[in-house]
């Protein structure tokens, strides 16, 4: 944390430093303000109808482009394009308003906001920019730090230097390198990956090559590279598999999946100390593969896998816990091969059929390995044949049928490899059912309807076709007519459903319900086919998920052409609009603490999707944290905020265990952890209306500082015989300042950085002393007060203030020896005192009654005359030698001097200097002018605490005394 703390102070003194030489040079360069068409920059032409065509480009400082009608606008590029610092680029349209295309090095600058497509040879900057678009580069992306980047990613390499946030997908032919504290919420594919630490990662990471973490990274999802390594502290949200080397897990890491070294490969899995896996722990053992469990480590299962069975004899157990069991056996292959259809082919067109291969019986879940998996679609009919598939990253991939004669099917697969563990099987998308016969006819309708966002009105169609007299090719059954034909809609994913899809504005339902499920009946309206037969209409459906859409045309009489039918099914796929919130804590949050929200799937018409969560393989949402306030604050992840799909209820998820450990304000934001609904291209996000907080420490923790150099400390050493607080461990007398450091901590013990007086999240921090650690029982004992116990708002950097200014002094001298402990409280209410007592973190202090003891002197008249002073406390009983007190300063103006008895002398007091081991003296001058008789003076201290008073003769030795010689 330490480290990250530096970090972070790094970028903000970057950020400031390059912020004030941008207003610097603000005002020596002039803006230019561009316009498109209106205004072009030098070199620049309109080739029309939104296209535009620049040579080598360069835009100054605060320069701006607009891009007016007509849109969407490409500009093209000759050459390289130079960027400045705090340029605008289409800062008030869409990302779809703009194509930049460079042919050459795009280089931006610091601060430039860009909103739009952008691609280029290359794609460098210098730091806290936006860019509201996509980025494709043949060679590398190179970002700074701190930039935010809201499209997708798709170069040769991606790098940068850290603090940025990129909340599309990356892909890279070679390496991803990120820096420290970024933040990816969408997913990475690249040969290689790698972090300097800090980042969190909010969907799937799949690399060719190795991937390599730094340490307290935070990866949501799933994690697939030859190899698997990081630094340590890593949180594994999901599982993690190596294809072909091995899993190196650092002390204090935390896997909640399984960690595989794929069969066959020989990986070796390290898990460090203090590491637990949720999960299966796999690892080949066909050649030399192992596992090592470090101490404190643990599995849920270990599998060495051995003949098709787990076993636990290439684990090497260090943990100091039994071993843990052997796992159910990995599967290989696939479970299973599942082709789906819409049970409807027709002679004139191939049969488009979706293959899968399945991870579970149930295909809920895609089976995937970083090798394809191959095999052929059979079908058997006269004559029968095959086509080959080809099954990538997904587990999903289409193919097309060629049956040319009107007959029934049986579809099947063959030459699966890897092989799959169960036969393959069937589903029609029409009727929701298990088979693997699919007819085909020389005539039918084919349905096609858009994915689309939920409860947006969407164009469909329904074209009648049937096979050409003297050809293959598919040619209109019927045109410019008007036709009645049955709908139906049916669940596909997930198999059930309450709402009914509505065609030409009619629920496809025997009751035209859109509040009712689809059913049976359906509907049948009037469709009007035009000259190609193809009859279009609209489409709407309230609720999210796959359907499907069976149409039936019967012939009659009154048409001309009873007996005749003709079926066909199409799909679509309808996402949720957004994630609405309500039902969030109110402020203040105590940091670290759990707090609530409700997240709501809505469609297009803001109301919940029922359906969502419910997918074969539900859906989740994944939030996240945007910090609002402080500006260039600390924003940590946000705790707990994967949302699994089984946790919504008609579309309503409830989370009461959401926490965040930082100062300030936020915004929640949601987005579909998958990125891509159903593999249908949607995605869905979303951001509370309202700020959330405000945010405050959890609590203080106080300590007394030591202070000073050896011998000099204060507090003094705790005296034998006397028994002090062990933080500190130390005594001071009544009244002698001494210092105190109060930190603002979250719920895991964390210092919230943000509880800063520059960054204005801080409070003022009153201390107060009490007999106990954690005691409400008695506050200011042994009838002291503290003084000087207030520390200003201002004083706190990164959540910690140090105060060398509070004393505590007794009402009484003497007083007991006493125990205090400091407890620190602010105005919102946050204390050193947590609500578990003991467990609060309150530094102590032992506080005695001093006083300092100056010796009656006697001497010469003619003679300087010595006075010794030694430090004292009060034992309880009497007032004893400190020995410890190496740390007062003593100095003439430490003392004053009145007249004693016998004749009026003057004196002078010199000398002084810290006491050494308690003892130390001043000098008094020889009177002048010199007395005729006797004088004294009275001394007495001035340091507060340690008062006291004697007296000084002068014309009289001390007695008895041996010798006394007098020298002129």
């Amino acid at each position: 944390m330490k480290r990250a703390r530096m970090k972070q102070t790094a970028y903000r003194t970057g950020q400031i430093l390059l912020l004030g030489l941008g207003m610097l040079l603000a005002h020596t360069a002039l803006a230019t303000n561009y316009d498109f068409p209106n205004k072009l920059p030098a070199g620049c032409s309109n080739a029309g109808s939104g296209n535009y065509t620049c040579g080598s480009l360069s835009l100054n400082w605060n320069d701006t482009v607009t891009i007016s009608s007509p849109k969407p606008a490409s500009i093209t590029f000759g050459g390289p394009l130079s960027i400045s610092s705090y340029v605008q680029i289409n800062t008030g349209g869409l990302a779809s308003d703009l194509v930049m295309t460079v042919n050459g090095a795009a280089q931006f600058g610091y601060d430039d906001q860009i909103t739009g497509n952008i691609n280029a040879a290359s794609v460098s900057d210098g730091g806290f920019s936006t860019y509201n678009g996509s980025i494709t580069a043949t060679n590398g992306v190179s970002f700074g730090w701190l930039d935010t980047i809201n499209g997708n990613v798709n170069a040769a390499s991606v790098s940068d230097g850290g603090g940025s946030t990129y909340n599309g997908n990356i892909t890279a032919t070679n390496g991803v390198s990120f820096g420290w504290l970024d933040t990816i919420n969408g997913n990475v594919n690249a040969a290689s990956v790698s972090d300097n630490g800090g980042s969190t990662y909010n969907g799937n990471i799949t690399a060719t090559n190795g991937v390599s973490f730094g340490w307290f990274d935070t990866i949501t999802g799933n994690v697939v590279g030859a190899s698997v390594s990081d630094g340590g502290g890593t949180r594994y949200g999901k599982s993690i598999t190596a294809t072909s080397g091995s899993i190196t897990l650092n002390s204090g890491d935390r896997v909640d999946g399984d960690v595989t070294a794929q069969a066959n490969h020989g990986g070796n899995i390290t898990l460090g100390y203090n590491t637990p896996v949720s999960g299966c722990v796999q690892s080949s053992s066909n050649s030399s593969g192992s596992i090592s469990l470090a101490w404190n480590a643990s599995a849920g299962g270990v599998c060495c896998l051995s003949g098709g069975s787990c076993g636990t004899n290439c684990v090497s157990n260090g943990s100091g816990q039994p071993m843990p069991p052997a796992c159910t056996p990995p599967s290989v292959g696939p479970d299973h091969i599942r082709i789906t259809d819409d049970g409807n082919g027709l002679t004139c067109t191939p049969e488009t059929l979706t293959v899968i291969a399945c991870a579970n019986a149930a295909c809920t879940a895609p089976y995937y390995t970083a090798s394809a998996v191959t095999g052929n679609v059979t079908w058997a009919g006269a004559p029968g044949g095959s086509v080959p598939f080809n099954i990538t990253a997904g587990g999903t991939t289409t193919v097309s049928l060629p049956v040319t004669t009107v007959q029934t099917v049986t579809l099947g697969t063959s030459a699966v490899n890897p092989a799959a563990i169960h036969p393959s099987d069937c589903w029609n998308t029409a009727t929701a059912t298990a088979s693997c016969s699919l007819p085909f006819a020389d005539s039918g309708l084919l349905v096609s309807a858009p994915n689309h966002v939920a409860e947006t009105v969407q164009n469909m169609t329904i074209s009648a076709v049937r096979k050409a007299d003297n050809a293959l090719n598919c040619v209109p059954a019927f045109a410019n007519v008007s036709r009645t034909v049955n709908l139906k809609c049916a669940y596909a994913n997930p198999t059930t459903g309450t709402l009914s899809a509505r065609v030409a504005g009619v629920a496809l339902n025997a009751g035209n319900n859109a509040t009712a499920a689809c059913d049976a009946t359906g509907q049948s309206p009037s469709l009007t086919f035009n000259a190609s037969g193809t009859a279009t209409t609209t489409l709407q459906y309230a609720d999210v998920g796959q359907m499907t859409l069976n149409a039936t045309y019967t012939g009659s009489t009154g048409t001309g052409d009873a007996g005749l039918v003709m079926t066909g099914s199409g799909s679509f796929i309808a996402a949720p609009a957004s994630f609405a919130f309500s039902g969030i804590t109110a402020g203040p949050i105590k940091a670290g603490n759990n707090f609530s929200a409700t997240v709501t799937a809505a469609n297009a018409a803001d109301n919940a999707t029922p359906n969502f969560g419910k997918e074969n393989s539900p859906e989740g949402v994944t939030l996240t944290s945007t910090l609002v306030t402080p500006a260039g604050g600390h924003n940590p992840a946000l705790g707990n905020g994967m949302i699994a799909g089984a946790t919504f209820t008609n579309g309503i998820a409830t989370l009461s265990n959401l926490n965040w450990s930082e100062v300030g304000n936020i915004n929640l934001n949601a987005v579909l952890t998958s990125g891509n609904y159903l593999a249908s291209g949607l995605n869905a996000s979303g951001v509370t209306a309202a700020t959330v907080g405000r945010f405050i420490p959890d609590h203080f923790d106080t300590a007394v500082l030591q202070t000073g150099v050896a011998p000099a400390f204060v507090p003094m050493a705790c005296p034998s015989g006397l028994t002090c607080p062990t933080l500190y461990n130390g005594m001071v007398y009544s009244g002698q300042p001494f210092s105190v450091q109060v930190t603002a901590r979250n719920l895991g013990g964390g210092a919230t950085t943000n509880y800063d007086g520059l960054l204005g999240f801080s409070k003022a921090v009153t201390l107060t002393a009490w007999d106990a650690l954690g005691s409400t029982t008695t506050q200011n004992p042994g009838g002291g007060a503290v003084a000087n116990g207030a520390i200003a708002a201002a004083a706190f950097r990164a959540g910690i203030a140090t105060t060398a200014t509070p004393a505590y002094t007794f009402a009484m001298a003497p007083t007991s020896p006493t125990d205090i402990y400091i407890r620190a409280a602010d105005t919102d209410g946050v204390s050193s005192l947590r609500a578990n007592p003991s467990t609060s973190v309150e530094g102590g202090i032992k506080v005695v009654s001093g006083r300092l003891q100056i010796a009656n002197a006697y001497g010469s008249e003619l003679l300087a005359l010595p006075v010794n002073v030694s430090a004292q406390y009060w034992s309880g009983s009497a007032y004893v030698p400190n020995s410890l007190d190496s740390c007062t300063s003593i100095a003439n103006t430490n003392f004053t001097q009145t007249p004693g008895p016998g004749a009026a002398i003057t004196t002078t007091i010199l000398g002084g200097g810290m006491l050494s081991s308690g003892a130390g003296a001043i000098t008094l001058t020889k009177p002048a002018p010199t007395p005729s008789g006797r004088g004294s003076v009275n001394l007495a201290s001035t340091i507060a605490w340690l008062p006291g008073s004697g007296r000084a003769t002068f014309g009289i030795a001390a007695s008895p005394f041996i010798y006394l010689r007098e020298n002129y």
